[in-house]
């Protein structure tokens, strides 16, 4: 799950969870998404087509040090550039 906050926003953040059905690819584009999770999702934001045929990467974020729970499309080494403290199990 991803959060981020939304100035201005009366919900005031946005969530988004990496969700592929197993044995299927992640989807490449908003199109793609939206064919394979249908309205089980009530809003798709489409920031175009991604640039890593790889699963995305999952931070951790709700305790003291950002956790990585799952490498993907941006290294731990990427990541550690803005999460310094960057832990990995």
């Amino acid at each position: 799950m991803v959060a981020g906050s939304i100035p201005g926003s009366p919900r005031r953040t946005a969530t988004a969870a990496s969700r592929s059905p197993v044995a299927q690819p992640s989807p490449q584009d908003c199109d793609a998404a939206q064919g394979m999770l249908g309205d089980s999702v009530a809003v798709y934001l489409d920031g175009g087509p991604t640039e890593a045929a790889v699963a995305s990467s999952i931070v951790d974020l709700t305790g003291p040090v950002p956790i990585l729970k799952r490498a993907g499309a941006i290294s731990a080494e990427r990541l550690r550039k803005v999460a310094t403290d960057l832990q990995e199990p």
